[in-house]
């Protein structure tokens, strides 16, 4: 009986420790989970403060690069302009034409300062082409005849190579062949020291289609074969390592991502000592140079109104500049003398001051088209001047609306040349069929995932129609527009101010409709829908979407230049 004591007393002592171990684990494992709840926490905490940072990191990054644009388009501007001016004076041939190359390389500049930016950006490079007929022996000897003289600088000469038989003309984006000719140019003159430089253009005629292979050769000091492979890879410094040469790769890294978006390919040749060649070779379609001769001819023709031998005078309301600049050309164009008031407020002081055959008022100014409209018809000397309204989105309420206030038509924005040429011939009282007016205007705003940040053709329809000394003027005065109205949508967004932003995205759907921005309209019109006004998280988006259709708008003025000079 004592021994069964004894059994169960240490039965019951092994138990009694085996829960003591257990409860003492238990408590190292609570501790160890307690300690790991801990530093997932700090963890949580650091991750949280890298994202934060990161974001505004992101934020700086942006706000620097629109700055650096700004500030470094703002002088280019000055110079560009500078050498238009100049370029209208009695010169010589050859200082117009030292002119003339000055301005063309200006141009580039500034292609290649948008494509930088958009390239520097976190989420990475846009790339939108503009397929349009383009001279091509002219675009080579262009492209020669830019850096000769830093060429010769070095006592180097540029040639040029075309087949005998060389197409006349032919449909690329020109805008980006130029970029990818002149970075190999560019490159060819850095790394030679002695020799020639050698531009060649062919046609290549393949089972797959036909295609442009452009090349640069040079004399220069080769490049070694182990090198060659990452020469066209983002930021590769390859030459500079081989050579006392600093240089940032970043031109050939957009000259491949240029040919992959054109499905062409890109490639070097070259062995030390004895030169490189640097080559592309993109898809491209022949031509007959009917574009660019109707082009011409278009820009030509321009209809002249008279109103007993005199020109027509017109009062034009319409409170955005950049609005401003395209109505007032395209009358002037017509025949038209023009005066300008900013607010539907000022119409009746303008009336009074001098007489007017016609009124075309902007519906949504600070003091509305409507209600200027009224104004004017409640004057008995005025009742029967023709007014036209002026609106980015003609609905039938609104068109209903725009009637009954005492205008006699409306005219749609975007502007083209044929819609006001109808409302003109109306004011003048002639009788004109409306061929593509007002209808051609009421197009779809396309979605967004279908739509590039410009649209090139609505966007040449608006720059075509102002004389090329003040298209520049033009693109900054809706770069500035745009960037107005957007601050005020955001303000208005962030202090839940709904009246004023319905006042920012009317003006904003004015202007981006008219040039052609439909991108960032979209991102605006989600915005206003989202219904989340106050939320300031919502306006993220706008700033970059901003700077991408600031430079998309510039990028397409210095190509429609650049054609007009082919």
């Amino acid at each position: 009986m004592r021994k069964l004591s004894e059994r169960r007393a240490r039965q019951l002592q092994n138990m009694t420790n085996d829960l003591k171990i257990a409860r003492e684990e238990e408590e190292h494992k609570s501790k160890q989970l307690a300690q790991r709840l801990v530093e997932m926490e700090l963890m949580g905490s650091a991750l949280e403060e890298a994202r934060a940072a990161a974001v505004e990191a992101n934020k700086s990054k942006s706000r620097f690069l629109a700055m650096m644009s700004h500030d470094i388009r703002t002088p280019m501007n000055a110079v560009l302009a500078t050498l238009e001016l100049l370029s209208i004076t009695d010169l010589t041939r050859e200082q117009l034409r030292h002119v003339e190359l000055a301005r063309d390389s200006g141009d580039q500049l500034l292609s290649l300062l948008a494509d930088i930016i958009e390239y520097a950006r976190a989420d990475g490079w846009k790339l939108d082409l503009q397929m349009r007929e383009v001279a091509l022996p002219d675009l080579v000897e262009k492209t020669a005849a830019t850096w000769q003289p830093l060429a010769r600088k070095k006592n180097l000469e540029i040639f040029t190579s075309l087949p005998a038989d060389c197409p006349e003309h032919i449909t690329t984006d020109p805008t980006r062949v130029r970029n990818m000719i002149d970075n190999f140019v560019s490159n060819a003159i850095k790394y030679t020291s002695d020799g020639r430089i050698e531009l060649i253009a062919d046609i290549v005629s393949e089972a797959e289609g036909t295609f442009l292979k452009f090349s640069v050769s040079d004399d220069g000091c080769g490049i070694p074969e182990d090198v060659q492979a990452g020469l066209f890879e983002d930021l590769d410094r390859g030459i500079a390592k081989e050579s006392a040469i600093e240089g940032t790769g970043l031109g050939l890294s957009i000259c491949k991502r240029i040919v992959q978006k054109m499905d062409g390919t890109i490639g070097v040749e070259s062995e030390i000592g004895f030169g490189s060649v640097f080559w592309f070779m993109i898809p491209v379609t022949m031509s007959d140079g009917s574009e660019l001769a109707a082009e011409k001819s278009e820009a030509l023709v321009t209809p002249k109104f008279r109103i007993d031998g005199r020109a027509p005078k017109l009062l034009v309301a319409e409170d955005v500049e950049a609005n401003q600049i395209v109505i007032t050309a395209m009358l002037e164009n017509m025949g038209c003398e023009t005066t300008v008031v900013d607010d539907g407020s000022k119409v009746m002081d303008a009336l009074a001051r001098e007489d007017f055959d016609g009124i075309l008022m902007d519906v949504w100014m600070p003091m509305n088209g409507m209600d200027a409209a009224r104004l004017v018809r409640a004057n008995r000397k005025y009742a029967k001047i023709p007014i036209f309204g002026v609106t980015a989105f003609a609905a039938d309420s609104e068109r209903t609306a725009i009637l009954a206030s005492g205008m006699d038509g409306v005219i749609a924005k975007p502007i083209n040349l044929s819609g006001l040429h109808y409302v003109v011939g109306q004011i003048c009282g002639l009788d004109i069929e409306e061929g593509t007016g007002e209808s051609d205007h009421q197009k779809r705003i396309p979605d967004f995932g279908e739509v590039a940040f410009l649209d090139q053709t609505k966007f040449s329809e608006q720059i075509d129609a102002v004389p090329a000394g003040r298209r520049a003027a033009l693109v900054d005065a809706v770069g500035n527009d745009i960037g107005k109205w957007c601050e005020r949508f955001s303000q208005s967004w962030t202090s839940r101010d709904q009246q004023g932003v319905n006042a920012a995205h009317h003006a904003l759907r004015g202007i981006c409709t008219g040039f052609g921005a439909y991108a960032l309209l979209e991102k605006v019109d989600s915005i206003r829908q989202s219904g989340k006004l106050g939320a300031s998280d919502e306006l993220l988006p706008i700033q970059d979407m901003l700077d991408y259709t600031i430079a998309a708008l510039h990028r397409a003025q210095l190509q429609t230049a650049g054609e007009g000079t082919d």
